[in-house]
């Protein structure tokens, strides 16, 4: 089995050892309080719930020695020309968001909350999508992980932070925005397609640290209007 069809398997296997870390240590945790009260501990639920999600979507939907999801970006309706679309997007895209940004901004919770929340949005927006294509796992790979995992994850990021008043309201609204604008911009990523390789390679990586890069960039837009 080549990289290409190993990679969510892989990741199934790190999101075991990040579920070990988060449920059955104390190694992720700021406090000695209840898990879903801590806020540094919170921001690390993003990578496991993620590679289990990639997980669904790749490796449990394969007909005919290809993933369904993206046969479906070859053969389906889309609002946008994805002929030209590189397979290695695939693997690319999803490495960059949960191997590398998701546990960066984790990483940097207790230096910028806002930047440690920032994927909760762009889980929620995925969510969203998953769910408007309807709730029939066997026709829309990852709606399972998505609907009943990246929602509600996404919606208890808002209430722990207003009830134990991680972010203020205009910081929940950043972190959240930051990571649906990211979301979007992976549209914007399909749309590079016909322009070669390279440009969707780059467009993937950049995705994969969007929502950082929007709180980040929003924060100090914002810094002198909100109280940050």
């Amino acid at each position: 089995m080549n990289f290409y069809f190993l990679w969510s398997w892989i990741g199934l296997a790190i999101a075991i050892f990040m579920i070990y870390l988060l449920f059955f240590t104390d190694k992720l945790r700021s406090r000695k309080i209840s898990r879903f009260k801590d806020g540094a501990w919170y921001a690390w639920l993003p990578v496991p719930i993620y590679l289990l999600h990639q997980f669904e979507e790749y490796a449990c939907h394969i007909t005919n020695g290809q993933f369904d999801i993206v046969s479906r970006f070859f053969t389906g309706n889309l609002p946008f020309d994805t002929s030209n679309l590189p397979l290695e997007h695939f693997p690319l895209v999803n490495i960059s968001l949960v191997w590398f940004g998701a546990p960066l901004a984790a990483i940097l919770f207790r230096k910028n909350p806002v930047i440690g929340f920032s994927y909760f949005g762009f889980m929620f927006l995925n969510g969203i999508t998953h769910f408007a294509g309807g709730l029939n796992p066997a026709e829309n790979p990852g709606v399972v992980t998505g609907v009943f995992l990246f929602i509600p994850s996404a919606i208890y990021m808002i209430i722990l932070s207003a009830k134990e008043k991680i972010l203020s309201t205009q910081q929940i609204i950043l972190a959240f925005m930051s990571g649906i604008l990211a979301h979007i911009f992976l549209f914007f990523v399909y749309f590079l397609a016909p322009l070669g390789k390279v440009l969707v390679f780059v467009g993937d990586i950049l995705c994969g640290f969007a929502p950082i890069i929007f709180a980040y960039f929003g924060g100090k837009i914002f810094h002198r209007k909100f109280i940050f």
